[in-house]
């Protein structure tokens, strides 16, 4: 079966750690800001027309 391929968000938000204080911390994985940065255009491309009407309603 073939690797799913995850968003650079998903794999961002997964590298933080779980709280727990017994555990050595560990240093985060490197982030590539420019593929994070393109999935967070494509998400808002896709939900501004949802979005976009209830800012301007509490914007008046």
């Amino acid at each position: 079966m073939a690797e799913r391929n995850r968003p650079p968000f998903e794999q961002f938000f997964n590298n933080f750690p779980n709280g727990n204080k017994g555990k050595q911390e560990q240093e985060p994985a490197s982030v590539d800001w420019s593929d994070l940065i393109t999935e967070v255009s494509k998400t808002w491309k896709s939900i501004s027309p949802i979005v976009k009407p209830m800012m301007d309603k509490f914007k008046k």
